[in-house]
């Protein structure tokens, strides 16, 4: 029940800030960032970085919300939990259930903008996540869930997030178990827009520009994203996504700073996406 509130975090050696196993506290309006590990994570009782083994199932019914989280970064540091890049998210989430990331706006770190790997009905929503990715990191937008243990890493839900820019896919499940992602858009990402697993749920999304086959969604990270060809392809379930859509999308504005960005034009559009309801 702490409220960590409009406060500036940065050059830490480390996270940014961390949530050890802490339950029903929130972080909020705060400017984090220049660290150099994940600017925001929450962890089980492990004091250790990166220590994922030693999480436990703590770090319940948080909230992260209304905060600038930008350019921490691990590259060019490849010793104990460094990694030229991989080890720096913007917001890492790594056990617990039911925690909630909102309305935060998100870029230019090194690894993912948002990892919720181990952790359990995770909410993120309402998110501006960009440009992430560099050196080594894997920069994706949102990564949702992921571990081989069916009680872990499974039934997060993404919506009405912004994902944009990003080094590889705009949302990627990572082997996450029953993700559901509704009404987010995705823009000129490296790669797809959405990685899905065979029990994926994609439902009023767009994808647009992501990667230069114009493929809007592929099956496994670890799959060629320009092979259609690609071993095990699953296309999860999709409903009344851009891509499922005749005719041509195009925005407002694909200006970032503009109020009506990635907004669609006209009224065929209007209610799928991030501006849809």
């Amino acid at each position: 029940y702490t409220l960590f509130r409009k406060i500036e975090v940065r050059n830490m050696p480390e996270y940014g800030v961390r949530i050890l196993g802490g339950n029903h506290n929130i972080i909020e309006g705060c400017f984090i960032h220049h660290n150099h590990l994940s600017g925001i994570e929450i962890c089980g009782y492990s004091a250790l970085p990166n220590d994922i083994s030693a999480c436990g199932n703590g770090g319940r019914n948080n909230i992260i919300r209304n905060n600038i989280i930008s350019e921490n970064s691990d590259v060019g540091l490849n010793f104990n939990d460094y990694a030229n890049g991989n080890n720096a998210d913007g917001i890492t989430i790594h056990t617990g259930s039911d925690n909630i990331i909102s309305g935060n706006t998100i870029y230019k770190n090194s690894d993912d903008g948002v990892d919720t790997w181990h952790s359990m009905n995770t909410k993120v929503e309402y998110n501006l996540v960009y440009s992430n990715g560099d050196g080594d990191g894997d920069g994706s937008g949102v990564k949702l869930g992921g571990h081989s243990n069916i009680d872990v890493g499974s039934k997060t839900l993404a919506q009405y997030n912004i994902s944009s820019m990003n080094k590889k896919q705009g949302f990627n499940t990572n082997g996450g178990i029953n993700v559901l992602m509704k009404f987010n858009t995705t823009y000129r990402n490296g790669e797809c827009g959405y990685v899905l697993g065979n029990d994926s749920q994609l439902v009023k999304n767009i994808s647009s520009l992501d990667n230069t086959n114009r493929k809007d969604y592929c099956n496994d990270a670890k799959d060629n994203p320009m092979d259609n060809s690609s071993v095990g392809w699953d296309d999860g379930v999709q409903i009344d996504n851009s891509w499922q859509r005749d005719g041509v999308l195009n925005f407002i504005s694909t200006d970032i700073d503009s109020d009506n960005f990635l907004k669609p034009i006209g009224e065929d559009n209007a209610n799928i996406g991030v501006y849809g309801r």
